[in-house]
């Protein structure tokens, strides 16, 4: 029996695991990712990417091909709701991206549409391009210990039956809804578990007739006798549809043939060729875990918080906090952070993940009437419930969430004001929020501020900061930390003022953002000493000493 060491195990290979290992990669830190599978997934699943996941995908050069792979962009603007798709029309709900419609985007990017099948393919030839970290699929976790020195972990190669150990100083468990990892570690959970079983039934079926002059993602298909949604894939030939089972019905009560005749009904083409490709179940819920943290096992993705499909945050919310777990634990790992940074993970991600998840199960819970409005046939109730929903974007809940921990500096200065915090984001660079995007060039090259995050902790500093970047110089040599000036003469060039502007500091101030592109504390101005200042913020920030 073989024992491997790496300073991280990843226990699954999905979204969140893939973005977990990608992040350790890019700061230099070696890990394992264990996935049972012998593969990534080959049935769609998640579908919206939203638009701070999109930046991330952009950080990791990722973002290109999901465009290019993903729902075609003239379709993502809009749902439809009708009785069958050739029948009645009960509305729609438009889901156009809020930068698209500004001079001035506040991102480098918008959300886009990818299936998740896509989606892990890319992450994992991504994940894969990089000698720090080892992709073990079809390598199971059967059990692990944990003590002071770490985590002990017993696997076996499905394939082979080979087994071996991995010893890691910590255990990311990625490992879903069902995980075992957090039933290993006694973490129950909060919520509703149960809101309604589906089947997620994908084919191909030719529907060009019926939705060529009404683009859009999603056609929601509501009868007395029959609710579900085909979701796009290429909009053309290839779906998925959602089926809504009645009480008492089981996924083994619905065959090939069966699913075939469903697809016919629901888009009223009583003779359509329907090609199932394959058929899987789930159960709707929305889920908290009482704890993110067990010593050195952390929880990210489902199997830390669990949304409804309904609003398309699950995945998004998953990889945002492996994104925050990651470079914690691979800050503490390499020696640069102290451990007590880990205990930020859940104080950060615990209230955005709860947002999320109430926010999910209440529109799931407002889709669930109706489908009771239309099993009783009521079609005015059917119609009010469709316009009552949210139409348009969420930039106050995608990039707008700010941050309250030790791995902050507060500055005391308040958020932008804004009418409705879900909707609406101004961006702004107070310590906990999400740092600025602003473009500047460099060697030529024009780039967004957020593509130099995540290797590191980078200093921003004004046009007359250079006192910034000699304190820098103090730190230790074990530090991470980047400094880039930026302004007319800048290291990053950009018209004078425009970051003073944008991150709201003086020609002298300096900014410090973390690997996860959040701040972590900003010097408005510089004040008589620097370098005090400066250590004092790294110290907070990476909870050690600098």
């Amino acid at each position: 029996m073989s024992t491997i060491e790496t300073p991280v195990l990843i226990v699954g290979g999905g979204p969140s695991g893939l973005a977990a290992s990608i992040t350790l990669s890019r700061l230099g830190v070696d890990s394992v990712l264990a996935e049972k599978h012998p593969s990534t997934l080959y049935h769609p699943k998640a579908i919206g990417v939203m638009q701070r996941t999109a930046e991330l995908l952009r950080l990791w050069s990722a973002e290109d091909e999901m465009r290019a792979k993903g729902v075609p962009r003239e379709l993502c603007d809009q749902m439809v709701w009708a009785t069958t798709l050739a029948g009645e029309e009960l509305g729609r709900t438009s889901t156009v991206e809020p930068d698209n419609e500004r001079d001035e985007p506040q991102s480098p990017t918008t959300g886009l549409r990818c299936p998740q099948h896509i989606t892990e393919a890319i992450l994992r030839d991504r994940a894969g391009a990089y000698d720090t970290a080892r992709l073990g699929y079809g390598l199971e976790v059967t059990s692990f210990e944990q003590d002071e020195g770490g985590v002990t972990a017993q696997v076996v190669e499905r394939e082979s039956g080979e087994e071996s150990t991995v010893h890691a100083q910590y255990l990311l468990a990625a490992d879903g809804n069902g995980s075992g990892t957090r039933a290993a570690c006694g973490i129950g959970r909060s919520g509703d578990a149960d809101m309604g079983h589906f089947l997620n039934i994908f084919h191909r079926v030719d529907l060009s007739s019926l939705v060529r002059d009404r683009p859009a993602w999603s056609y929601s298909i509501m009868t007395p006798d029959l609710f579900g949604a085909f979701v796009a894939i290429d909009g053309d030939q290839t779906w998925i549809f959602h089926l809504n089972l009645a009480r008492g019905e089981t996924p083994e009560d619905y065959s090939d043939e069966r699913c075939a005749a469903i697809i016919r009904k629901a888009s009223g083409l009583p003779d359509a060729e329907v090609e199932i490709i394959s058929v899987k179940s789930w159960i709707m819920g929305a889920e908290m875990s009482g704890r993110f943290r067990d010593r050195r096992v952390l929880l990210i993705g489902d199997a830390a918080h669990r949304t409804t499909p309904d609003g398309g945050v699950g995945m998004n919310t998953g990889v945002q906090s492996a994104h925050n777990a990651a470079w914690k634990v691979g800050a503490v790992a390499s020696g640069w952070a102290g451990e007590d940074l880990l205990d930020t993970y859940e104080v950060e991600r615990r209230a955005v993940a709860q947002t999320n998840v109430d926010y999910s199960a209440g529109r799931g819970g407002a889709l669930l009437k109706v489908v009771e409005a239309i099993r009783a046939d009521d079609l005015d109730a059917v119609r009010a419930g469709i316009a009552a929903r949210p139409s348009g974007g969420r930039q106050g809940q995608d990039l707008g969430y700010t941050y309250d921990s030790a791995a902050v500096v507060a500055d005391g200065t308040n958020p932008p004001p804004v009418e409705d915090r879900m909707r609406e984001y101004v961006q702004n660079a107070r310590p906990g929020g999400r740092a600025p995007h602003l473009w500047v060039s460099r060697n030529g090259d024009r780039l967004s501020t957020l593509d130099l995050f995540g290797s590191g902790l980078l200093l921003l500093t004004a046009r007359d900061g250079a006192a910034w970047g000699a304190a820098a110089a103090e730190l230790p040599a074990s530090v991470p930390i980047r400094v880039m000036s930026v302004g007319e003469a800048g290291d990053l060039r950009a018209p004078d003022g425009r970051l003073e502007k944008a991150y709201g500091v003086e020609s002298d101030g300096a900014v410090l953002v973390r690997p996860d592109g959040f701040v972590g504390w900003r010097a408005q101005r510089a004040g008589s000493d620097p370098g005090r200042e400066l250590r004092g913020a790294v110290a907070a920030v990476t909870a050690r000493a600098a």
